[in-house]
């Protein structure tokens, strides 16, 4: 079958139209061996219920690797909250639409998490294993540092349930009234707050990640606490459950910015981050 128009780019691969699926092409130095294992937990993850695009085959083309998916007619979370906005800042509707369309984007963050937090599986990577190998296998903090960070993971409760490790807007589809999930290689098996911290930190921290920013970047900057508040109270108010210690989960869950694709001057800054964290935990 021939490959078709090109949809998408990420930080490993690039997504094309596939017939009537689509193909997600890996760039030439991502390993098979790392293909493979997103297959797997994206065929686990449908098996289970979860709302995820269905997975078809792992194929080889023009010597890359390659996941196909069902196509879904739709777009990311995140393209229609900047398409609203972009509108909205266009006819000077700034305020109301703009803080409706945020609101939105929130809680459709914290309804799709509650439903993945519904289901209880083993996967074979944990949130400990994941939260560990980012504080040990980093080249940003000393010994002294990992070290304080590995006690803290260990006191966090282990948990049983479904996470999906990278619940962003960008991996968020919305296809009518229905959301789904895309990129489940960092699924893990663990406690619900590993989501929820991963949230809290994409809002609190993106501001340092890019450089260039839109009207729309400026503006959930300036509402920042009401975009965390509201999204741990939905949470909360769809699961029944209590984030109230949610505090000690963001400084571990932070070094997992510390590996992978983010740029070197953003590690930089998470890093000196964490210091102040294990300061302020030091003092208290």
């Amino acid at each position: 079958m021939e490959i078709g128009n090109l949809i998408a780019i990420g930080g490993t691969s690039e997504v094309f139209e596939y017939g009537d699926k689509i193909i997600k092409l890996y760039f030439d130095n991502y390993l098979k061996e790392n293909v493979k294992h997103e297959y797997q937990k994206t065929m686990s993850a449908f098996s289970l219920g979860l709302p995820v695009p269905k997975i078809y085959d792992m194929i080889q083309v023009n010597g890359r690797y390659g996941l196909v998916f069902e196509r879904i007619n739709g777009c990311t979370l995140n393209d229609k909250l900047f398409k609203q906005c972009a509108y909205n800042f266009k006819n000077d509707i700034v305020d109301k639409k703009i803080l409706e369309a945020v609101i939105e984007c929130i809680k459709a963050t914290a309804y799709v998490l509650a439903e993945v937090h519904k289901i209880k599986a083993s996967f074979p990577n944990t949130a400990e294993d994941a939260l560990l190998y980012s504080a040990i296998h980093n080249n940003y903090l000393n010994e002294n540092e990992k070290e304080q960070i590995v006690k803290i993971i260990h006191t966090l409760p282990k948990g049983d349930t479904v996470c999906h490790g990278d619940p962003n807007p960008n991996n968020i589809m919305v296809a009518g009234n229905k959301y789904l999930l895309i990129d489940w290689v960092d699924c893990v098996t663990g406690d619900p707050a590993y989501d929820v911290a991963e949230v809290i930190i994409m809002y609190r921290y993106n501001n340092i990640r890019h450089e260039s920013k839109t009207k729309t970047d400026f503006y959930v900057l300036s509402i920042i606490d009401l975009a965390i508040e509201t999204f741990i109270n939905e949470y909360q108010r769809i699961t029944k459950t209590d984030m109230t210690n949610i505090d000690k989960w963001i400084l571990p869950k932070l070094t997992t910015q510390l590996t992978g694709s983010n740029s070197d001057e953003y590690k930089i800054k998470i890093s000196k981050e964490i210091r102040r964290l294990l300061n302020l935990n030091s003092s208290n």
